[in-house]
């Protein structure tokens, strides 16, 4: 989830539906949990991360952005 661990050096979260991404084409956009199961089977949902989701992901692999072991920060 965008930013929940992290913070992004792309500026890709939606800011109104934090953790998730502003790009429509990316799994990690917010309606893709709210969808009907009918656009499960039509192929209508996006099946792939999205650059800024894979930079993100790359980046704490490598190290390159710290990361928090605590979900919700106070």
């Amino acid at each position: 989830m965008v930013n929940l661990v992290y913070t992004s050096p792309a500026d890709h979260e939606d800011s109104e539906h934090p953790g998730h991404s502003n790009n429509e084409d990316s799994v990690m956009y917010w309606a893709v949990e709210t969808v009907s199961i009918s656009a499960w089977f039509s192929g209508d949902l996006p099946t792939e991360f999205d650059q800024d989701d894979l930079d993100d992901m790359e980046g704490m692999k490598s190290g390159e952005l710290a990361t928090s072991d605590q979900l919700w920060r106070p």
